[in-house]
């Protein structure tokens, strides 16, 4: 309630005017001290407010101090002193002319044990005048702000009187509020009360719907979340904890977009906190909106380097958008500030990520490097023959795939690999050998089969059209033929077989005609044909023309 002496408070506040200067700099405001069995009421703290022209804020808060100390009694409310204020300040090193941050205000409020305070800017016009624009604050809990509607004055000493009576109308349903926020936790439905007599009260009311946003987000309302902290944005578009809850609702009701942009908000009004943009980040990365989400954590790992959780995260992220480049850069980075990240799936991931940028050099450089580490794991081994045969190094590859084999020999599909490799290195033999004993091991028979029959056409039409050939070169195309028709007969190894026992029998008939004659030649080139007689029926139905 205001004073009842009105005449003392204009008389104070032409005084006010007259001496402004000397006033800001005394800060010798007063109050009228309480009689004897009287109650204090709330401290209320008035700081140096904020403004654009030097020096302007400190007088206006000076003015504004003593205005409200005329106007109010100590029983109604108490104005904590310039000397309070000034105290503080200068023990903790902060200059007593200067306006504060938000969070550094809400502190000193602590300090000087004040139960609610004015935050606000005020400014000088072009045309001289000055206006205000700010909000009660509670100090606890967090968002209780009350905004005030903005006022003009001529004079300090006029803004300063119709900026008392805009607080003394948003503070007249402080109490009820202070009700909610007591019975929250203990009495659901009497703080609920609380909250609508508020509003009722002063329907404006950003703190009772804080206190009500928090009733509601616990019983997990989220329609509820959502209408009421949408009502506390619409008078403070920046309030945290408003734009918090209501991203949590949105994200529950899968209002992806609304989520996005509210929790766009939120990042940007806490940049340093790492633990606020890492949530983000995993929920962004729930709804797949990894695009949005990677400035965020970029920009977290900016403000934060070295940190494991965060780099991680990061990481995460880029393989989510397949940028590969960024994957192998964030992936090396993250493994020197957290060697245990360096695991199988890590190097897994890494090859993959150098093959998808197109470097097999470096996927295989990965592989190797993870395989180094991890000498019994056979697919990082596998990762490297792979790529080593890729890379045209055969030998490298034949050396990793032993690896494989030495540690787990019936490996899926490392015989099959190794005997490709072998193929390659043209060691047909050792071709041969291996895929029999993979045969042996479970590997597909019609695979095997399929390998070394290709591997003895070419072979066999090498020999055919040299016109050098030998027959100690065809019997080695029969048998690896054979080989292949052992593991799994089929029309194609049939036509081979016979085809190569035919010219190869034709060799050793001429030449045992020769001087001296050779009875082994003959009788070998005689069998070879009876033999050729048995199998060219098995490719008669699918080459028709070819076995005639």
């Amino acid at each position: 309630m205001k004073a009842w002496h009105r005449s003392a408070r204009w008389l104070g506040a032409l005084l006010i005017v007259a001496a402004t200067d000397v006033a800001a700099q005394q800060g010798a405001n007063t109050q009228r001290p309480l009689r004897p069995g009287q109650v204090r009421g709330p401290k209320f703290m008035v700081p140096v407010l904020k403004s654009n022209e030097q020096g302007l804020g400190a007088q206006f808060g000076e003015v504004l101090r003593d205005r409200m100390m005329s106007d109010y009694l100590a029983t109604t409310m108490f104005v904590v002193p310039t000397r309070d204020i000034r105290s503080q300040l200068e023990a903790s090193g902060y200059s007593a002319t200067e306006a504060l941050g938000s969070n550094d205000l809400r502190m000193l409020a602590g300090a000087v044990q004040a139960d609610e305070y004015l935050d606000g800017t005020v400014s000088r016009t072009p045309e001289g005048t000055l206006s205000f624009k700010g909000a009660v604050l509670l100090p606890r809990p967090e968002g209780m702000v009350q905004p005030l509607p903005e006022v003009t004055g001529a004079r300090p000493g006029d803004l300063a009187g119709r900026v008392s009576d805009e607080i003394e109308k948003a503070r007249k349903h402080l109490p009820h509020v202070q009700r909610c926020l007591q019975n929250a936790r203990s009495n659901a439905a009497e703080a609920m009360d609380a909250a609508q007599r508020a509003l009722r009260e002063f329907p404006s009311s950003v703190p009772a719907r804080v206190c009500v946003l928090d009733l509601v987000f616990e019983r997990k309302n989220m329609d509820s979340v959502i209408t009421v902290a949408e009502e506390i944005l619409s008078q403070e578009p920046n309030h945290s904890k408003a734009l918090r809850y209501a991203a949590d609702a949105y994200f529950e009701k899968k209002m992806e977009d609304k989520y996005v942009e509210t929790v766009m908000k939120v990042v940007a009004l806490n940049p340093t906190d790492t633990e606020l943009s890492e949530q983000v980040v995993n929920m962004l990365g729930e709804i797949g909106k990894a695009d949005v989400a990677k400035p965020i954590i970029d920009t977290a790992v900016k403000n934060n380097p070295g940190d494991p959780s965060l780099i991680r995260l990061q990481w995460r992220i880029y393989r989510a958008l397949k940028d590969w480049k960024g994957v192998v850069a964030v992936g090396e980075e993250m493994i020197k500030t957290d060697t245990s990240m360096a695991d199988t799936t890590f190097w897994h991931a890494m090859v993959a990520a150098y093959v998808a940028d197109s470097q097999p050099q470096k996927a295989q450089e990965a592989a190797a490097r993870g395989a180094a580490k991890f000498p019994n794991v056979p697919s990082l081994w596998i990762s490297v023959a792979q790529l080593a045969r890729q890379n045209g190094q055969l030998p490298q590859a034949l050396e990793a795939i032993n690896r494989v084999v030495a540690v787990d020999p019936k490996y899926p599909g490392a015989s099959l690999q190794k005997a490709q490799i072998y193929s390659e290195m043209d060691q047909v033999d050792s071709m041969v050998a291996t895929l029999q004993v993979a045969v042996q091991n479970g590997a597909d028979t019609a695979m095997a089969s399929g390998m070394i029959a290709t591997k003895g056409n070419q072979l066999f039409r090498a020999w055919g059209q040299d016109s050098a050939k030998t027959v100690d070169q065809g019997r080695h195309v029969l048998g690896i033929l054979a080989a292949a028709d052992s593991i799994g007969s089929t029309p194609t190894t049939s036509l081979l077989i016979g085809l190569t026992e035919l010219t190869l029998a034709n060799m050793l008939l001429a030449e045992a005609r020769e001087e001296p004659r050779s009875c082994e030649k003959a009788q070998e080139g005689s069998k070879l044909i009876i033999d050729a007689q048995v199998v060219l029926p098995k490719a008669g139905r699918q080459f028709p023309n070819e076995t005639a």
